[in-house]
């Protein structure tokens, strides 16, 4: 992976570049932003061009550096993953056991994808890591949720914030992954919120079709407490619930934008304007809609063992019955 091979963070790339050339790559970094936007495989390049044997900063991909790196099996890159949705203290125990090693070339690079997935004891021991690095290594955090790190671990880091992806990245994206189709590329690219990662669950798991098979949830008060229960325990058993979730919210906010501007002008769901003009919230209801059903996905996020059946329940029952004080600030 190059960092010419990577579509938009022009901005991001550049940053890492100029350190690369000037030599003052930082020891600790923290890559912030939204899920699904290229940050991970920005540090995977910056890892490539930090250890490249034939280019001063970007990969060649052609030397055995470049090679291994690709391969994921230089002992220079150490990558940490959240394992059943979280950071365990053993996997940084382990990451501080391999520190230990001497390298005999190039620059160690850690990623750690997910750090806001590390439990307070996982948190508390990476922090001693970054107050005394070692030397010619440079570590990585990866994060969504960047609000959720300790203040200790922040105040370590050099940050660098990653903006959504442009919607000709995102097309293109979606172009080199086969989906082709002009209409589902548009729609997956308008739900996708500038992440290629969401873009491409949306077009995979038939997100698509889906929002407009629970269309209903735009005027839920017609349903009967049997269909209620049965929409939920669908919910519940579909894939990619998260990203549903998501494009409910889309939903409301095209409501909310419905009946203040009545235009469709900056609507993201243009093939369901019928039942977006027709929902019967008020722009107060639809208000707390949206928030609720962001709390709902909140609450079954990984690493949370939330029911999602019952979290479909009450979703759809406190949509129903209003039942959302509390959750609009």
């Amino acid at each position: 992976m190059r960092f010419s091979d990577i579509l938009g963070h022009k901005r991001e790339i550049n940053l890492l570049k100029k350190g690369i050339e000037l030599n003052r790559c930082a020891s600790t970094y923290l890559f912030s932003g939204p899920e699904g936007i290229g940050k991970r495989l920005v540090a995977l390049a910056f890892a490539a061009a930090l250890n490249c044997e034939a280019c001063k900063d970007d990969a060649c991909t052609e030397c055995a550096s470049c090679r291994l790196i690709a391969s994921g099996t230089h002992p220079n890159l150490l990558l940490v993953e959240p394992r059943g949705g979280t950071l365990k203290v053993a996997l940084v125990r382990e990451l501080k056991r391999l520190l230990n090693y001497r390298i005999d070339r190039g620059r160690r690079v850690v990623i750690i994808d997910g750090a806001h997935l590390m439990v307070r004891a996982t948190s508390n021991i990476l922090l001693k890591t970054l107050e005394e690095p070692p030397l010619n290594t440079t570590i990585i955090l990866i994060s969504s949720r960047p609000d959720t790190l300790l203040p200790t671990i922040l105040s370590r880091c050099q940050r660098i914030n990653f903006s959504p992806l442009k919607e000709e990245a995102i097309k293109e994206i979606l172009h080199r992954e086969g989906y082709t189709d002009p209409h589902t590329a548009d729609i997956a690219q308008r739900l996708s919120c500038g992440s290629a990662k969401r873009a491409l669950t949306i077009a995979t798991t038939g997100i698509i079709e889906k929002r407009r098979s629970y269309a209903s949830i735009l005027s839920i008060d017609h349903v009967t407490a049997t269909g209620l229960l049965h929409m939920a325990e669908k919910l519940s058993k579909e894939e990619g619930l998260e990203e549903l979730l998501e494009s409910f919210k889309i939903l409301f906010r095209d409501a909310i934008l419905w009946r203040v501007e009545h235009s469709e002008q900056r609507l993201v769901n243009t093939d369901m304007l019928e039942s977006i003009r027709l929902c019967p919230y008020s722009q107060e209801e639809l208000l707390g809609a949206y928030s609720l059903v962001e709390k709902t996905r909140e609450s079954i996020l990984p690493p949370s063992t939330t029911n999602k059946r019952l979290a479909m329940e009450a979703l759809l029952v406190g949509l129903k019955e209003r039942r959302w004080q509390g959750f609009v600030a």
